[in-house]
């Protein structure tokens, strides 16, 4: 009987989607990432660099601040196949502001980018994007339509209400 009711209880906690409600802190970066959950999109980025696909309820993000966070869980809809879940924002521990010229990574490809032209792009129709020169606006057009490159690197930094691409590495 005592290997029986460790048992059960393993069970019934994956059963119920395994997620706990206790809080939990999550500490997001000053940029989205590209990102492949069930589709293409937009994802928080952790500081450590691993991606959170989940909503955040109550949360609302801003480009150019990283966050603490405290969350809880909220149930899975375990009748949604790749249902990533979602918090429930319980408390903004801290929002700080990045300096303007703070350079950060995005991984691009044509699932990522709309409305290019040859001023800049948007990511999802979500982000507009501003190249800092007609030449890196130049490369990224390039690579997007490439057939040998499926995905590439821009560093941006945050501009007023944009981003701006800086540098095709």
């Amino acid at each position: 009987m005592k290997r029986v009711l460790p048992l059960l209880l393993i069970t019934n906690i994956l059963a119920c989607g395994g997620q706990s409600n206790l809080p939990q802190t999550l500490e997001l970066n000053h940029f989205l990432s590209t990102c492949y959950g069930a589709f293409p999109q937009l994802c928080y980025t952790q500081m450590d660099d691993s991606y959170t696909y989940a909503n955040i309820e109550g949360f609302d993000y801003e480009w150019g601040h990283q966050y603490i966070l405290r969350v809880e869980s909220v149930p899975v809809d375990v009748g949604v196949q790749d249902d990533p879940g979602s918090f429930r924002l319980l408390e903004v521990v801290s929002d700080t502001l990045v300096p303007a010229d703070e350079r950060f990574d995005i991984l691009i490809n044509k699932d990522f980018v709309a409305e290019t032209s040859s001023a800049g792009f948007s990511l999802f129709n979500e982000r507009r994007v501003r190249c800092a020169s007609d030449e890196i606006c130049t490369q990224i057009n390039d690579q997007l339509g490439s057939t040998d490159i499926d995905s590439f690197t821009v560093t941006f930094v945050h501009g007023q209400d944009e981003l701006v691409a800086v540098e095709v590495p």
